[in-house]
This record gives C-alpha cells, sequence and structure tokens, in this order.
C-alpha cells in the first residue's frame, strides 16, 4: 500500500485506498494502545515539523519526486531480506517524506530525501556484497552440483 500510495502522489494524483480498506474496523483498543507507544515519537516528530521552504514544497515536481521516493522505499520494504534492520532505513524514509508532504515541510524532505539516498546506498551494497558472495562459492565450490564432477580416483 505504501508504494501504492507513493507512486499516485508522483503521477501527481491524490492519495486514494479502496472503500473496503477505509471502512475497515479496528478494535477499540488498538488505537490507545498504538498512540501510547507512538507518543514519545510523534511529539519528537511534531516539535520539528513546520511549514519550511514553502517555495520548495509548492513545486509539483518536487512532491512528484518525493511521492517516487515513498514508492521505491515501498517497494524496498517489500523485500524479504534475512538482514537485521533492512527495513529500517526505507521506513524512516517512507515516515520522513510523508510527513514533509502532509506538513509542507521542506527541511524535513530534504532530510527524508538523504535518508533515501541513504537507503539506496545501503541496498546497493547488500546487493553488491550478495554478488560478490556468491562469486566466490560458486569458484569454491563451482563443480559440486555438476553430475558430471569427479570428486577422486573413484568412478
Amino acid at each position: 500500500m505504501i508504494a501504492y500510495l507513493g507512486l499516485r502522489v508522483s503521477l501527481g494524483k491524490r492519495p486514494w485506498l479502496p472503500a473496503r480498506l477505509l471502512n475497515r474496523r479496528l478494535p477499540p483498543r488498538f488505537f490507545p494502545r498504538f498512540l501510547t507507544a507512538a507518543r514519545h515519537l510523534l511529539r519528537w516528530i511534531e516539535y520539528f515539523l513546520r511549514p519550511r521552504f514553502l517555495w520548495l514544497m509548492r513545486w509539483g515536481l518536487v512532491r512528484r519526486s518525493l511521492g517516487g521516493m515513498i514508492c521505491v522505499a515501498g517497494l524496498l520494504l517489500l523485500l524479504p531480506l534475512p538482514i537485521p534492520f533492512s527495513n529500517f532505513l526505507p521506513a524512516i524514509t517512507v515516515v520522513l517524506l510523508a510527513a514533509a508532504l502532509l506538513e509542507n515541510d521542506g527541511g524535513v524532505a530534504l532530510a527524508g530525501s538523504g535518508a533515501f539516498l541513504l537507503t539506496l546506498a545501503f541496498f546497493a551494497a547488500i546487493f553488491w556484497g550478495g554478488k560478490e558472495v556468491v562469486d566466490w562459492l560458486e569458484g569454491r565450490f563451482g563443480g559440486i552440483l555438476d553430475p558430471d564432477y569427479e570428486t577422486g580416483p573413484w568412478p
């Protein structure tokens, strides 16, 4: 859903969700527990958010770019990587960029863009490092699964 909403923003459309999701009822105890758990984070975010760099946030290309970054970060959240904290950077990126769009805060938009670049660098390092490990394993044990591979002097 995050990637879908980011795609809509990047296309210059209003965020939209199907009525089935919007009309879904949550348990009555969900919001008090959620807000209690997120109280410190929400206070911190509200302290820093304010309309800044309005000239930047009024530019349509910037808003569309932020939506595109949210879309890519949402897609990166979908990757089933067994690496600890691999969802942290894309999640922080989404939170910062969404907050910037909601509050017209160009400063937070710049911070979210920096987090997005850091996220891309992190995943590029993971994929490059993963390719290097696979190449090393293939070079080290390359023919072991080949049926014609001979392991010794016996037939």
